[in-house]
């Protein structure tokens, strides 16, 4: 598990709020696997990249080319041992100062950006849970884990 979260370091910082698509898209050394429109009102676009096969992705949001809000999505398994993966993965990042503190997800605030860690149940395996790292707008855009 320390394996996936070392990922998370290496990865979710090497772009930023703020990016252009363009900038994006050149500095990306991930697989793009999906870029479309996007169904959520505050986005023009999502961009999704897969880190490791179908175990770690990255979705960028665009709006009017620039990125508003990253999100990062770790695969887990049953809610036991992906709870575990969620507790590794905040210990072993610097989120910045913590916020707030839920029994399913934890916000975080660095550099005046809000930070994101939670636990959700995956809409695509049944009986299994996955874990998210939101970073901008994508930390107030989902209204039951606003922080």
């Amino acid at each position: 598990m320390l394996f996936i979260s070392s990922l998370v370091t290496s990865t979710l910082f090497a772009q930023n709020i703020g990016d252009s698509k363009f900038k994006i898209q050149l500095n990306e050394n991930n697989k793009l696997v999906n870029e479309s429109n996007s169904y959520l009102v505050d986005y023009d676009e999502v961009l999704t990249y897969e880190v490791a096969m179908e175990a770690h992705y990255i979705y960028y949001y665009f709006k009017d080319g620039v990125c508003k809000g990253i999100s990062e999505k770790v695969v887990g398994n049953d809610l036991r041992s992906t709870y575990e993966l969620y507790n590794n993965i905040i210990a072993s990042n610097d989120f910045g100062r913590e916020v707030s503190k839920h029994e399913d997800y934890t916000c975080y605030i660095k550099s005046g950006i809000k930070y994101r860690v939670s636990i959700k149940k995956s809409l695509i395996r049944k009986n299994s849970w996955d874990v998210f790292i939101d970073r901008g707008n994508e930390v107030q855009n989902t209204p039951k884990y606003g922080c």
